[in-house]
Order: structure tokens, then sequence, then C-alpha cells
């Protein structure tokens, strides 16, 4: 069952958080807010897709904290800071540190939205790229020693000759591992085996 985005918000002032809700409902995600990381640690779900806008300031840890709690967790969410009372140092540490944007209070809503938009894309882009990364290396694993070894020289450009006189076995038999790479792989040409792998490797 695929899961609809949630914008993760955590901020422990409640008219804040409140107002937030109300202007990130245009947004086409659930909003689910909690008034203190332990709210949001309690229920973290490392795969649900979306993304998670914090404030800076949240007793007992600060928002930069409990982000960094959450990628311990295997959460890889992206991240907006938001906060009252921010500092250059910290704009620049979260920056940094890779969130989407670092936004003091009072910003504008539209910017808010805009960037919240930006992270929900951005997560589902990195999804997407992992699911195709694990599907490749699911197929990769089926492949024995000498298929591998046969899959990288024919990455490497060499011909069926080339790689039969490298690993001392006739043109056949490399033309046999040739087609079972091909089949395990899902693909019907070297060229489709080029970019697969290129893609893996970006």
């Amino acid at each position: 069952m695929i899961q609809e985005p949630a914008i993760l918000l955590v901020d422990d002032d409640e008219g804040m958080r409140q107002s937030l809700e109300f202007i990130l409902a245009c947004v086409e995600a659930s909003v689910v807010s909690y008034a203190s990381p332990a709210g949001l640690l309690a229920e973290y779900e490392v795969d649900r897709p979306g993304c998670l806008v914090l404030d800076l300031q949240l007793p007992p840890m600060s928002g930069m904290e409990l982000w960094s709690k959450l990628r311990d967790l295997g959460g890889n969410h992206p991240c907006i800071i938001i906060t009252g009372h921010g500092s250059i140092t910290e704009a620049v540490e979260a920056i940094q540190e890779g969130a989407v944007d670092f936004l003091e209070k009072p910003f504008q809503q539209e910017k808010l939205v805009d960037r919240v938009r930006v992270a929900l894309a951005d997560d589902k882009k990195a999804r997407e790229l992992r699911i195709r990364h694990n599907a490749l290396e699911r197929k990769l694993s089926h492949l024995t020693p000498r298929e591998r070894q046969v899959l990288d020289l024919v990455l490497d450009g060499k011909l069926s000759k080339q790689i039969a006189k490298e690993l001392g076995i006739t043109a056949k038999t490399v033309e046999v591992h040739r087609s079972n790479v091909t089949r395990k792989m899902e693909v019907t040409s070297v060229a489709q085996l080029f970019k697969i792998m290129n893609d893996h490797l970006q």
C-alpha cells in the first residue's frame, strides 16, 4: 500500500503549530504535527514518504539535534529548519548539513509552501532512485562470480574474444555467460546494460 506523503512538523508553540498546519493545508500531503521531539520520535516511520519541518528551539533538544537523531534511525527525509531566534552560524550549519532551507520567523507563507513542495519532490526522487538501486542490486546478486566477471569486462568495452582470452575460456562459453547476464539483468542489449549500470553509479 502506497502511503500518502507526510509533512512532519515539530513546534512547541501551539499557536505557531496551528498556524503552520493551516498554511501547509494547501500542499498535497498530510500534515502530522507534534509539540515535542519525543512525540515524533515515538511515531517516526523511516520509510514513510514526506519531509520534516522542525523548529530550531525545541526543548529538550534543538531541531538540528532531532534531525540528527532521525538520521541515526535511518531516516532520509529532507528537512526545513524554522526559527524565531536564528543566527547566521546556525543557518550555515543547517545548510551544510543538507537542510532544504533555514527560515526565520516571520517568513512569507508562500516561501514555506514552496520549500516544502521542493522537499517533497526531493524525497520522491530520492526514494525512486533507491528503489531502482535496490532492484539492480538484487539482480546483480543473482549473477555467478564468473558472470559478474564477464559483465565487468563487457562494461569495459571488451569483445567476446578478448574476454575469452583474459579469462582463459572459449568465446562460446563467454557468449553463454553473456546470455545469462542479459537474462538475469532483464535487458536485451549491451547498451541497456551500460545505461542501468551507469545510472546505478551516479
